[in-house]
């Protein structure tokens, strides 16, 4: 299930912007957009699941907020008679 995710004004105005911008080749407006978009989503930080069981170390993410990673968390399957551990981390770009 992919984590819900909201634009925030200030980014929709941004992808407008180069919208509005000519441009030659539809292609490279498509590539410029989707490169700005992950710029700014990972821009924010986002969170990461990781969980430790019998079966080896595992990573799931970007989860957009903490409750997401938890609500991932919470559907992870026990893999047997073992625990698992889970740490949930936020990352963020340096020098942010």
């Amino acid at each position: 299930m992919a984590a819900a995710f909201n634009a925030r004004v200030a980014e929709v105005k941004q992808v407008v912007e180069m919208l509005d911008e000519g441009h030659d080749d539809i292609e490279d407006l498509a590539r410029a957009v989707i490169n700005k978009t992950l710029d700014m989503v990972f821009d924010r930080g986002y969170y990461t699941l990781v969980i430790q069981n019998s079966q080896g170390i595992f990573s799931q993410g970007p989860y957009f907020t903490r409750k997401q990673a938890e609500n991932a968390r919470d559907r992870f399957p026990e893999p047997g008679p073992d625990r698992s551990t889970y740490a949930i981390t936020l990352n963020i770009k340096e020098g942010k």
